[in-house]
């Protein structure tokens, strides 16, 4: 099971977080003893080789318990997944950047979440 992109726009050489509520293909929320491995990679303006490869740490990065923090607006039933990407990812302004986070599963097929991410050119230094 995979997830369609979420659009996001901040300005260039800002970090983003990325949260979802992820389940599985058993239709059920994943949990991190699901999860053998992530690997992010992002892409810019629509092209086909990686910008960024990073590999988020499962433990910190997926929750058992569903979180409602003042983060999450989308519902009430909250999330399972939460990771920061960092500011030198989207060092480009005026642009946009797939992030394309891959959930290796442990005894279901992997999982794809996308995020699609816009930057606007800042003009200050």
């Amino acid at each position: 099971m995979s997830s369609t992109p979420t659009l996001a726009t901040i300005y260039e050489d800002t970090a983003i977080t990325c949260m979802a509520r992820i389940m599985g293909d058993d239709a059920e929320r994943i949990e991190k003893d699901d999860v053998t491995s992530i690997s992010l990679k992002t892409f810019l303006n629509y092209g086909t080789t990686a910008t960024n490869t990073i590999v988020p740490v499962v433990d910190t990065s997926i929750f058992d318990a569903l979180q409602t923090d003042a983060r999450w607006t989308k519902d009430s039933t909250g999330y399972n997944f939460r990771y920061q990407i960092d500011e030198v990812v989207f060092d480009t302004g005026d642009s946009t950047y797939r992030c394309e986070f891959k959930f290796s599963m442990n005894e279901q097929p992997d999982l794809f979440v996308i995020f699609s991410v816009d930057t606007v050119e800042v003009l200050s230094t």
